[in-house]
């Protein structure tokens, strides 16, 4: 702790934290200038998103409008993942 205090001042640390984890629900009306959204679904969700995509829909939505200049979609690790439709 003491090396991150000599080497970035206890200034910088005191600042508004410039990366904020979330999830799609925690992010409903915020904002960032770049979002990255990671769409793989544990195998639970990814059996109720084929049953029911709507809420997933609604989900991409709110994840998808969080940015107001960078969106960034991972790749999948696997198959089970919401599907972003692809740009040209």
């Amino acid at each position: 702790l003491l090396r991150l205090y000599g080497r970035v001042g206890v200034d910088r640390l005191s600042e508004k934290p410039r990366l904020r984890p979330g999830t799609g629900h925690s992010s409903k009306g915020l904002e960032a200038q770049v979002c990255v959204v990671f769409p793989d679904l544990p195998p639970i969700a990814h059996m109720e998103y084929r049953r029911a995509p709507d809420p997933f829909h609604r989900w991409a939505y709110v994840v998808s409008s969080r940015s107001s200049e960078t969106l960034i979609i991972c790749r999948p690790a696997d198959t089970r993942t919401y599907d972003f439709p692809r740009l040209p």
